[in-house]
């Protein structure tokens, strides 16, 4: 929702990056009792000025830029008098900081930001939008006449939902969810594709337990949604607020929806040439595992990392190493040609796709609907942990999670099928623990107590911010669904499928 006090023309870009111009006009009004233009965009959990940047951002260390060298202490005065003002405060403490943000991992979009973090209550959109507005007219009041005159800083409150910490779980303690999830996560796509900013958007659906306390089993069960950059998250509020009511329509009032930008990511190595300076290049080669311990055998054993033995020429000519990722077992196969037993590899489909005469990734126009794929029929042991066995993070333990989510295959837009339904288990590690998976996993087996393969790891997913709490989604494939998929993609040449009892 967009408040304002004046109407206005939208903001233009920042003026601190390197592509941005110098300036960013606050706007003029043709009468001076009309009061300066204040732009002010409100959504669920966030207002800012003069408009939203895409989440997650990120503070930028270093000296602070000039603007808050020359008058940051006044803006950072004059800010928590308003929150005071607004009942936004609590006491004298000092809420406001002012800071050099930047939209997560993209140099060039670092922007002095006076930030404040709030709890998120009922009443907080009224509130902050007023505050932010008169913060707003504060700053312009402060600077005028000033160097920074059409160039004053962002403002943005935000809730702790945003930014963190966020603790995630898996909900166990819910077996009747289990059986209307089918149901739930139908109702929620049906409501996502009624709207322009998420139609074609959507990248998961996940049920989970998400929030802000480190004790995972007391936080809301959630139905997670995450979408591409194109979403637009200022019409995002009214999108909740219908799912919502959907769910409670169906009795479902405990049942929490979260929806931020955010993707899925491939778990397999990039193998480019070396690139930086030293110390980068040998901090990429001990956070990957790429240093071989003790002797070099013969033999590729469960968890070693494989790759087709070519490279990859792109469109535009460039030659690229092939993707790399992890063995994840060996299997015994019959076909109807040759009845004896036969032992082969099991990765992932996209560790190995280049080396297919023919195949090629294209970005293509235009999007598809996601609604859930059918479920077909499979068994995955009642397990609570499991355990994998990886080239980068070798062997670790997660929490399994029964309930089926759906995975946007993004970089297959191009094919008529670009959803995935997957199993997924949530990784909490202790301190000085590694990551549950990494770049390079993909392909690694997953087991059980008892030894036995349940699936086969798939890809990775860590919502805004739940990195800080030191957890991520992994999702796993159902080993039954690999036999049948490969079953079916031979057309019914192999007839029986095995895990080999050893390599």
């Amino acid at each position: 929702m967009d408040a304002f006090l004046a109407p206005s023309s939208p903001p233009q870009d920042s003026g601190y990056g390197p592509s941005g111009s110098r300036s960013r006009r606050t706007g003029q009004t043709s009468s001076e009792e009309s009061g300066p233009l204040v732009p002010v965009v409100s959504t669920r959990y966030r207002v800012a000025y003069p408009d939203l940047r895409p989440c997650p951002v990120e503070c930028l260390l270093g000296p602070d830029p000039e603007i808050f060298v020359r008058h940051g202490q006044d803006i950072r005065d004059g800010a928590n008098t308003i929150l005071a003002e607004h009942g936004l405060l609590d006491g004298p403490r000092c809420f406001a900081e002012t800071n050099m943000e930047q939209i997560e991992g993209r140099p060039g979009t670092e922007e002095p930001t006076v930030t404040i973090v709030l709890p998120w209550l009922p009443d907080s959109k009224a509130k902050w939008t007023s505050a932010v507005q008169a913060i707003a007219i504060r700053n312009k009041e402060l600077l005028q006449d000033t160097e920074f005159e059409d160039t004053p800083p962002r403002i943005e409150i935000t809730a702790p939902e945003i930014v963190g910490p966020i603790y995630l779980g898996v909900v166990d303690d819910r077996p009747y969810l289990l059986q209307h999830w089918d149901h739930i996560k139908r109702v929620v796509h049906e409501r996502l594709n009624t709207f322009d900013a998420t139609r074609h958007f959507v990248t998961s659906v996940i049920l989970l337990r998400h929030g802000l306390s480190p004790n995972t089993a007391t936080n809301p069960i959630t139905v997670y949604i995450s979408v591409d950059r194109r979403s637009d998250e200022k019409q995002w509020d009214s999108i909740l607020t219908n799912i919502e009511n959907s769910l409670k329509a169906l009795g479902w009032t405990d049942i929490r929806v979260h929806l931020e930008h955010n993707s899925p990511c491939l778990l397999q190595f990039q193998l480019l040439d070396p690139k930086g300076e030293r110390g980068e290049i040998l901090s990429k080669i001990s956070k990957n595992n790429l240093v071989i311990h003790g002797e070099y055998h013969d033999n590729v054993n469960l968890g070693d990392d494989v790759s087709i033995s070519q490279y990859v020429d792109r469109d535009d000519g460039e030659t690229c190493n092939p993707p790399c990722g992890t063995l994840g077992c060996y299997l015994e196969i019959k076909t109807k040609t040759n009845p004896q037993w036969t032992k082969v590899g099991l990765t992932n489909y996209h560790n190995v796709r280049p080396g297919f005469q023919g195949w090629t990734i294209k970005e293509v126009d235009g999007g598809r609907s996601m609604l859930p794929l059918e479920n077909r029929p499979s068994h995955l042991p009642s397990v609570a942990n499991v355990w994998k066995l990886g080239t980068t993070t070798r062997l670790t333990a997660g929490k399994f999670s029964r309930f089926k989510n759906d995975v946007k295959l993004i970089e297959e837009n191009h094919m008529s099928q670009t959803i995935s339904n997957e199993y997924c288990f949530v990784y909490t590690h202790r301190l000085n623990d590694p990551p549950f998976s990494g770049h390079g996993d993909s392909g690694a087996s997953v087991f059980d107590e008892k030894g036995c393969i349940v699936g086969l790891l798939f890809r990775g997913q860590v919502p805004n911010k739940a990195g800080q709490g030191g957890n991520g989604v992994t999702f796993v494939t159902p080993i039954e669904d690999v036999f049948s998929d490969i079953k079916k993609l031979t057309k019914g040449e192999i007839t029986h499928i095995r895990v080999a009892a050893e390599n």
